[in-house]
This record gives structure tokens, sequence and C-alpha cells, in this order.
């Protein structure tokens, strides 16, 4: 992907640095390249794709249609077919019950035919009031049976899908596929070029709004997997943050049967070098549950290692397993720690170890000298950046992945799959 200043919707953010309004803006200016993208692709079979997906009738294709911003009231003589849309972050449509005081409102947009009319209200997070979708019902005569929602990520998935029109005009194609990244450039559909050039950006030149995109492309990761495991474990988005004693920023989505700090739990980690999947032993009780449970059965974990290490490495695109070790010396209250890794070696190379040799090897990797705190523990795959960007669908490659290494988590006592 360009340079999202070359995106023709970007520039409708305008300069305004404060969060609170970029966040408005953004929600104001999706809505609106919504409309703009609708009334450059008119007539074409692409609008109609698009408006199906937005609940129009595919049968009402040759309709004249009109797109209108901000409406307090449905235009003239509205036809009789009527719906409310709310767009919204996902992954789940929520509804606040709080009592607004509010009496009037506007929609976001109105998309009109002769036979129908949807009226959409946009939001950048999940969350939509009641009292206000029962005012844009009452003053749009909507059916509360006619209220349904829809995704920005399922939105940008169908116009990523509707951009493959053959014989498109070429710019109606432009303005769509223009539309399409301005939704994945701010977290909506799926990873971008942005998101990892994030973290390799001096601070003072990173964007918030990427940021906040990042997130939810994690929460939308991490909801997939969880999905797909399938698992009762719980997900959750860490804040992007830097970390002077890792030298490093990084996003995290954490998969986890309760705290971090008693249990172990699975992480996927996004920085400017690509994406991180690894189960995760940190901090003292799951040390201890580790230590245990190697002293008790060892041969499960020797036996997961070698088995991760046996897929051959022939080319970039084959990722390897890698056993990590990073140690952590105390540097004051609150949990502050010097990191820094004591082994990072590929499981590849346990092939021709004895069982011994690789135990004591794991004994003397993991224990903790005096005066430090838990190690951490991990079995890690990197996927590179450039990997990730060209696949089309990588997160069925995380759940493989989750596959892999889901017998260390049953070894330790953590089943991860959710279990009848």
């Amino acid at each position: 992907m360009s340079d999202p200043h070359f995106n023709i919707f970007h520039a409708y953010r305008g300069s305004n640095r404060s969060e609170a309004a970029a966040y408005r803006q953004l929600e104001d200016n999706l809505t609106r390249a919504l409309g703009i993208t609708l009334r450059a692709i008119h007539g074409t079979s692409m609008q109609a794709a698009l408006l199906e997906r937005l609940g129009f009738d595919s049968s009402e294709s040759e309709d004249d249609y009109r797109v209108h911003l901000q409406l307090a009231r449905p235009p003239t003589t509205p036809p009789a077919k009527r719906f409310l849309l709310v767009i919204h972050g996902g992954p789940k449509l929520q509804m606040n019950e709080r009592e607004n005081t509010a009496t009037t409102s506007r929609v976001d947009a109105v998309v009109v035919s002769r036979r129908t009319m949807v009226a959409i209200e946009s939001k950048i997070d999940n969350v939509v009031e009641r009292s206000q979708l029962d005012r844009h019902r009452a003053a749009f005569e909507v059916p509360a049976t006619n209220v349904f929602d829809l995704t920005w990520s399922e939105l940008a998935r169908a116009i990523r899908s509707i951009s493959l029109t053959p014989a498109a005009p070429h710019v109606a194609r432009y303005v769509l596929s223009q539309f399409e990244e301005y939704l994945t450039m701010n977290g909506f559909g799926g990873l971008t070029h942005e998101h990892f050039a994030y973290f390799a950006l001096p601070p003072e030149e990173r964007d918030m709004l990427v940021k906040d995109g990042i997130r939810r492309s994690l929460e939308e990761i991490g909801g997939y997997l969880v999905k797909g495991i399938p698992t009762e474990w719980n997900r959750r988005v860490l804040n992007i943050a830097s970390n002077a004693s890792h030298g490093a920023d990084f996003g995290v989505v954490v998969i986890e049967p309760g705290s971090r700090a008693s249990h172990p739990h699975l992480t996927i980690s996004i920085d400017s070098s690509g994406l991180h999947i690894h189960p995760n032993i940190e901090l003292e009780p799951p040390y201890q549950r580790f230590k245990k449970t190697l002293r008790g059965r060892p041969a499960g974990l020797t036996g997961l290692l070698r088995q991760l290490g046996r897929n051959p490495i022939r080319s970039d695109s084959d990722r390897p397993w890698r056993f990590r070790v990073v140690r952590r010396t105390p540097l004051g209250p609150p949990r502050q720690y010097h990191y820094y890794p004591l082994i990072d070696v590929a499981t590849t190379v346990f092939q021709t170890w004895d069982n011994s040799e690789l135990v004591g090897f794991i004994e003397k990797m993991t224990t903790k000298p005096d005066g430090e705190a838990a190690p951490q523990i991990l079995i890690v795959k990197t996927h590179p950046s450039t990997h990730l960007l060209a696949a089309d669908d990588f997160e069925s490659t995380l759940l493989d992945d989750i596959r892999e290494i889901e017998p260390f988590f049953d070894w330790i006592g953590e089943p991860i799959r959710a279990t009848k």
C-alpha cells in the first residue's frame, strides 16, 4: 500500500491532533467516504453489489439511488420499505441502555431508491445508545424488525471482493479501492503496511489513528482465533506502549484462561518485523507450574519440541518454531525489570539430541538464578510482515500454528480447546 497521505479519503481527517477530535473525525469521514464511493460508482454493477451489502434488494439494481448525509428527517415522500443500519467497529453490536435527554438527532447517512430507504448510523466502536436508535426509528418511520447491523471490517472485505468485478470503469474501480484502502488503513479488514511501519517510526511521527487501527486489527484477529479454535478462554488487547527494557514497541493480544499472573497463556504480538505467536510463561505462579510439570513429565515437552522441529526449513516462507528464554533482572518497584534473551534456538536443532541431553538443557536454561525474577519461557514462531501482507488468509495460518502448539497447553494442564 502507498503512503496513507496519498489516499483520497485520508485528507478529510483534518489537522487536529486531539485524540477525541481525530476519533470523531474518523467516524464522520468513514460515512462521508461511503457516500462519495456510492456516488462515484453510480450506475455500475459494483454499486448494485455494494448496495445489496447495505440492505437493498438485488432486484432494485435499475433504481435511481440518492445519497444524503446528516438528515434529521426522511426525504419527501419516503418509500414504503425502510431500514435502519448500524455500521460499527465490531465484533458484536452492544446496546447502551443509558437514558439520553436529547429529543432529536441526525442519522449519519440516508440512501434512497424508489422502493427502499436505508438510514445509516455510523460508529467506530461497537456501542450504540438504544434511545438514539429509537429516535432514528421514530423520525424515519422504521419498524423495529427492520434494524440490522454490519461491521466496517465486513464492509471492507465485501468491497475487496466487489472491486474484482470484471470490466468495471477505471474511475469507479479506483474510488472503490481507495475506500477499501481507507478502511484497512484504519484497522477495518486486516493488517496493512502502515500498521507494521508504525513501530518503525519515531514517536513524534506516529499517527494515532493508525495506532487505533492496530488495536482494532488485533481485536479482530483475537476474536477470529477464539472462535476458530474454539476455546472458552478470553481475549484481551493490551495497550500499545513503549517498553524501554525490551527496547521496542509492540501491540499485543492475549488469549488467556485467567490472569496472566497465574496462568500460562497464548500471546500474539505485532511489531515492525512481523507477527509473533507463542505460548507464554511469565511471572512466578506459571513459572513454578512449568518447572513442576517439567520434573514430573519431561517427555511431554521434549516430544513436542522434537515434533515442532521436524518440518524442514527450505525457504524464507518456512518459519521455524523457536525455544526462547528471556531473563528478567529486577530494577525496582513496581515491577521494573531489565529483560535480556538467554537463548533463542530453532527447534530443528533438537532432532539429534537424546532425551537426557535435552531435558538437562531445558532445566539449565529455565533455572532462575538468585536475585532474578521468574524468566519468560516461550515457544515462538514469527511471521514476517512481508509474508503476512502477501497472504490472502493469514488468520488461518495462525490457527494452524495454534493447533501445532496445543500439546504444550495439554502438557502443562491448561488445555486451550473447549471441551464438551
